[in-house]
């Protein structure tokens, strides 16, 4: 093999898992889709209960309060020295109960699409 192609080959191989999980930057993830879910549980309650996941332990989660009675849980990973996202979930007061909103990047993570959204049915107690 000539160095070209071992430096080739040990490219690709390094940067490989960085092309298949790369997230989205915050401004992405903010005008990405919406789903959400009613839950009848108080928001901290639910926030507690996403605060408990295994699943989001061992990830980057970055939990803000942006305003008043609101809630941000970002899923992220630190990728080429920049933040990327991949889910952001906004907790807040909806009628005396609270609204979970879901935007993804839908993109592979660590944290599977449908992992996450039984996580958060979970929290919703339905």
């Amino acid at each position: 093999m000539t160095l070209n192609c071992i430096r080739a080959v040990t490219a690709a191989i390094l940067f490989m898992p960085l092309d298949a999980c790369v997230g989205i930057s915050s401004d992405e993830i903010r005008s990405a889709p919406k789903e959400t879910v009613i839950s009848e549980r108080h928001l901290d309650e639910v926030l507690v209960c996403f605060q408990k996941q295994e699943a989001l332990e061992m990830r980057n989660t970055v939990t803000t309060f942006p305003q008043a009675n609101r809630v941000e849980i970002a899923v992220t990973a630190l990728q080429a020295g920049r933040i990327r996202h991949y889910y952001l979930i906004t907790l807040m007061p909806f009628k005396g109960r609270t609204q979970i909103a879901l935007q993804d990047a839908r993109l592979t993570n660590a944290v599977s699409r449908s992992e996450m959204l039984n996580i958060i049915q979970r929290c919703a107690g339905t």
